[in-house]
């Protein structure tokens, strides 16, 4: 039987792992990034008359990473995002060897290496319940607008609402 005590502690470990991302010798905090980039960049080809069908294929290139930046869209586990920065810095001829963590963030937020709101308490939440073996419980309990479409890329507040939360009072919080 699991505890509500070992998933909050493997939780609080997921979000410390966010808060310490050990990018060269430097430990940073994700930064918060949300991607409007891929929703400015679609808006202005409907308005160059780009047919949808085009709009798809460059989307999926996005998605594909065959942008150098905003890979994750927001939704990058800390691992990625660690990994986004080595890949993004060496593309672009930098060496962060003794840069300082601020310069490390800037350059995250620069290049849209981060993470939003739901991309951060669905991998946080998804790896706890991996790592108990409860996986397909968390998804399935998950309030899913198309049920075809899963994971932490259609991940959205929506997500986490409905069917699948319950509203609980402040003083009904426990550690």
């Amino acid at each position: 039987m699991v505890l509500i005590t070992d998933l909050n502690k493997l939780v609080l470990e997921n979000i410390e792992n966010y808060l310490n991302l050990q990018i060269y010798s430097q430990k940073v905090t994700a930064p918060y990034f949300i991607n409007k980039i891929q929703q400015f960049y679609t808006e202005l080809l409907r308005k160059a008359a780009i047919p949808d069908e085009k709009i798809k294929e460059i989307n999926q290139m996005y998605k594909n990473k065959e942008i150098p930046f905003g890979w994750y869209r927001g939704k990058g586990t800390p691992e990625e995002l660690v990994q986004a920065v080595y890949e993004i810095s060496e593309k672009v001829g930098l060496d962060f060897g003794s840069a300082s963590a601020n310069s490390i963030i800037d350059f995250m937020k620069l290049y849209g290496i981060g993470v939003d709101c739901s991309g951060f308490v669905y991998n946080v939440l998804i790896s706890a319940f991996r790592k108990l073996n409860l996986e397909k419980e968390f998804i399935d309990n998950l309030n899913w607008n198309d049920k075809e479409k899963v994971g932490v890329n259609y991940a959205g507040a929506f997500v986490f609402g409905g069917m699948a939360s319950t509203i609980i009072k402040p003083n009904q919080i426990k550690k």
